[in-house]
């Protein structure tokens, strides 16, 4: 009697295994492309049942209770991402008001430095300026790298407030020289005066978070140190491009928009709600909710093309953590400018780099100038036949020359 072989290690382990790029506390987007996504195929144990082109998932649990994937659809963020690719431009960050630059700290202020005869000689040391800045600031140089206590778990939350708690005396001498150094500066200002930190508790200050920052910035930077600061992407990891303004405007092809509001105009473009600079180039008619309710709606109706003048980041969302965020955390405000509006307040309309635009006069400008197409850049540069007019204007000022250096005028032309 033949007995049964036993069960491969392999396929043992293929069905203990686990998705080796997946972590709960990461929120990520997965999609899959050609035979795989037509056999369900995810990267994970079991196929999933949804196999249309250009879709995108984010998994809950690769293995449940009920030993099920779950998973929920991501068609948003994944579009949104596409959309971003095609008219993005590099964005500023509001340092004013917005989380991210306060994350970033110090480092929110630098932008990214072109190496051209364009761009003020102050840019270039736009970094050193800043950190010059902070070593002369009353309070040191800090960093914002400091530990989250919003990502710990209770474990590493109660070490971190032991350690804070060996800390008191540091923080105590971080006081008092703070206000003997705020007394220096303006011996008129109350903040100058230590007596206890149970005094300072009840002044509406930072000088905890300040106390953070310098501690941080001193194990980041000692020379027996193995900690690696944190340097988190400038703009959350939206785009990572250095496309300048001038090139966006130029080159970036205008895409459609819908416009939502009329009276002041604003529109939806690129997943985003955007305010229209110039409204001289809106379409008259804005959508009308009323007919989509009653499924009358032109879908025409309120569409123009669109770029975008800038966009303002505030705040990014929190992939990392317990309970990771998603598209909708993300704040943004954009301005849009409709397609061929600054074409006419531009003094030369021809293309970038192309011997029209090299050899334009600022001084004579037509109106009907428009960009010139890529395929008329490198056309014949033999001249043209000069008209009667030109060849009127060219015998009258030869006959000039030839009577300034007295000789007997004379006509020419052909003989």
């Amino acid at each position: 009697m033949a007995t049964a072989s036993p069960a491969s290690q392999f396929s043992v382990l293929l069905r203990r295994s686990k998705f080796a790029s997946y972590d709960t506390t990461i929120g990520q987007v997965y999609t899959s492309h050609g035979g795989h996504l037509h056999r369900g195929n995810w990267g994970f144990k079991r196929p999933l049942p949804i196999r249309r082109r250009g879709a995108y998932i984010m998994v809950n649990s690769v293995d449940s209770k009920e030993e099920q994937t779950e998973w929920k659809a991501a068609s948003r963020e994944g579009r949104f991402m596409k959309m971003w690719d095609e008219v993005a431009v590099r964005p500023d960050l509001d340092t004013q008001h917005g989380s991210w630059a306060e994350k970033l700290g110090a480092r929110a202020q630098l932008g990214w430095s072109i190496d051209t005869e364009f761009i003020d000689a102050a840019e270039a040391t736009a970094e050193a300026d800043v950190t010059s800045q902070a070593k002369s600031a009353i309070h040191g140089p800090v960093s914002t790298a400091v530990p989250n206590i919003y990502a710990m778990s209770e474990k590493e939350f109660d070490q971190y407030i032991a350690q804070l708690r060996k800390s008191r005396p540091a923080y105590l001498s971080f006081l008092r020289e703070l206000a003997a150094r705020k007394a220096q500066a303006n011996p008129a200002d109350p903040a100058g005066e230590f007596s206890s930190a149970w005094d300072s508790s009840f002044k509406p200050t930072k000088d905890h978070r300040l106390f953070l920052g310098s501690k941080a910035y001193n194990t980041y930077n000692s020379t027996e140190s193995r900690s690696i600061e944190q340097q988190p992407q400038h703009f959350g990891g939206l785009v990572y491009s250095h496309t300048s303004a001038l090139q966006s405007h130029l080159l970036r092809k205008p895409k459609p928009a819908h416009v939502t509001i009329s009276s002041s105009p604003a529109v939806s473009f690129a997943g985003l709600h955007a305010d229209v600079a110039n409204s001289s180039g809106v379409v008259n008619s804005a959508i009308d909710f009323n007919k989509i309710a009653n499924n009358e709606r032109n879908p025409t109706e309120g569409v123009g093309m669109f770029k975008f003048k800038n966009i303002t980041f505030t705040q990014a969302p929190e992939v990392v953590s317990k309970k990771p965020q998603n598209l909708f955390s993300t704040s943004m405000r954009g301005v849009v400018v409709p397609d061929g509006a600054s074409e006419m307040e531009r003094s030369n309309t021809h293309w970038p780099g192309s011997p029209a635009y090299v050899g334009h006069n600022a001084r004579k400008i037509k109106s009907d100038a428009i960009l010139s197409s890529r395929s008329n850049i490198f056309m014949s540069r033999v001249p043209k036949p000069p008209t009667e007019q030109e060849a009127v204007d060219s015998e009258t000022v030869l006959n000039t020359l030839n009577t300034m250096l007295g000789n007997k005028p004379k006509a020419y032309g052909p003989r």
